[in-house]
């Protein structure tokens, strides 16, 4: 073979590998950027907040302000048939505050002393039963010479307030706490009832309306929207009770600690116990949560886009916990419920976390 032939060919041979090594080193470097970059995971919680969050948010207000109207409905002709209107708005209701439940952040948590959700769901907060003393503060009120006031409702703990207050006004007699229709529609009988009813269902379709506000329009009276405070990193501008972590971070956390928070404070015995209604909400919030790392359909800015691309079997084993959650909460069985959140509340602080990239520095804690 003749030198110049030889040469020719050590070149192709070397500009051959030189090609492949440059596609080899592209592959990589696009696939580092993908698992890191910081848009995409923006663009993905930009649309979590959009299309979950946001929208949990206004469900909640739209079924809390349809209370209130069957409330004044019901006192308005105290019947059987509406007194099951407004007992079914209430389930409605309690399960919409379960959807946004997960999503225990921002609006809700707006004051240090007495966020919103104290108000609307004491149990949360440190997971307390609060039924035997918000039945003596009703029979209490009912025995009153004048009706409450709305200056009388303002003055009273937020324990004794909110879903759990409306339940017991809705589905028991506030003597005998029997739950026959007939014995309650006799109990209406006393104006004072649909005095305290009127009052509660319209302050908490107020406390809805303002957290839709705060996610929305005017986050305490910044001029601008929670949404676009936390998406921006703008949080840490304004006077508020939360740090400046990352949008995916907080979404993340607060997930974590509802599924920690459902088994730890034994909800599944406690919520809910007069409607017979916790299966239904409990459902929401694990749709709520679904369709927070699933996304739209067919969108590459989501969670498990990113889980997709960078961990499979991370993606897989939240999944099938999850399908986990939902028959074990088809089935009614209370044991399979609580196991399988404590599924979830790992898969939150470990699979979903790394899966997507993040978290030098975050840290999780107790649900409540």
């Amino acid at each position: 073979m003749s030198k110049p032939r030889l040469n020719s060919l050590r070149s192709l041979i070397v500009a051959a590998a030189a090609a492949m090594l440059l596609a080899c080193g592209s592959e990589s470097s696009s696939k580092h950027t993908a698992y890191q970059e910081p848009r995409t995971a923006d663009v993905a919680v930009a649309g979590i907040i959009d299309h979950s969050v946001i929208p949990a948010a206004e469900n909640f207000y739209t079924q809390a302000a349809q209370l209130d109207s069957a409330a004044q409905n019901f006192c308005a002709a105290i019947t059987p048939t509406n007194l099951a209107q407004v007992q079914n708005q209430w389930k409605q209701t309690s399960t919409a505050w379960y959807r946004l439940l997960p999503f225990n952040f921002g609006p809700t948590i707006n004051d240090i002393v007495e966020p919103e959700y104290i108000y609307i769901d004491a149990l949360r907060h440190r997971g307390i039963n609060n039924t035997e003393s918000i039945r003596a503060d009703i029979r209490t009120m009912m025995d009153a010479d004048t009706a409450l006031t709305l200056a009388d409702f303002q003055q009273k703990g937020n324990q004794l307030r909110g879903l759990l207050a409306l339940e017991i006004l809705l589905f028991e007699h506030h003597n005998t706490a029997s739950n026959s229709a007939a014995e309650i529609l006799d109990d209406y009988t006393n104006s004072h009832k649909c005095a305290i009813l009127s009052i509660y269902s319209n302050r908490l379709a107020v406390r809805a309306e303002s957290i839709v506000s705060g996610w929305t329009n005017n986050y305490k009276n910044s001029g601008k929207s929670y949404r676009d405070l936390l998406i921006n990193g703008e949080l840490e501008s304004i006077k508020t009770p939360e740090d400046g972590a990352p949008a995916a971070e907080k979404l993340i956390v607060s997930a974590q600690e509802y599924f920690d928070y459902v088994p730890r404070r034994l909800v599944l015995d406690k919520a809910a116990q007069l409607s017979g209604n916790i299966y239904p909400q409990l459902m929401a919030s694990v749709a709520a949560v679904e369709h927070m790392v699933e996304g739209q359909a067919n969108s590459e800015d989501s969670f498990s886009a990113l889980l997709t691309e960078n961990s499979p079997r991370y993606l897989f084993t939240i999944r099938s916990n999850i399908q986990r959650a939902k028959d074990s909460i088809n089935d009614g069985n209370n044991a399979d419920i609580y196991a399988a959140f404590r599924l979830l509340d790992g898969n939150m602080k470990r699979e979903l976390k790394d899966g997507i990239g993040i978290g030098l520095g975050l840290s999780f804690s107790d649900g409540d």
